[in-house]
């Protein structure tokens, strides 16, 4: 995102590389964007956002539903790296904190792996 600064870009690529390793969609730096809702988190909210485009160039579009089993087994544990990944940041701000005022460091986040 244009001006966004380099602590977060940093963070946002780190997490965007997460998601593409997890699901094999190729990350994609998208220039010159019309400015949607993606971009308006990341400009006011300063968190991270992405756009999963799911399926593959190759096939038809609209995409039938003949593929959405395919399509579910790629993205299926997005929803879980993504609140893993959130934690992570989530406690590393937190310890940063502590360190810098001393403020009690509070694990807000537990999340557990489903597969355990």
């Amino acid at each position: 995102f244009k001006g966004q600064s380099v602590e977060s870009l940093a963070r946002d690529r780190y997490i965007g590389e997460q998601l593409s390793n997890l699901t094999g969609y190729p990350l994609l730096l998208t220039e010159n964007s019309a400015g949607g809702y993606k971009d308006w988190c990341i400009r006011y909210l300063n968190i991270p956002s992405y756009t999963i485009e799911i399926g593959n160039e190759d096939l038809t579009h609209p995409i039938g539903e003949e593929f959405l089993p395919q399509i579910f087994e790629k993205n299926k544990d997005v929803p879980l790296l993504a609140l893993n990944l959130a934690r992570q940041y989530q406690n590393s701000l937190y310890a940063q904190n502590y360190k810098k005022n001393k403020i009690p460091f509070i694990n807000l986040f537990k999340i557990f792996n489903h597969k355990k």
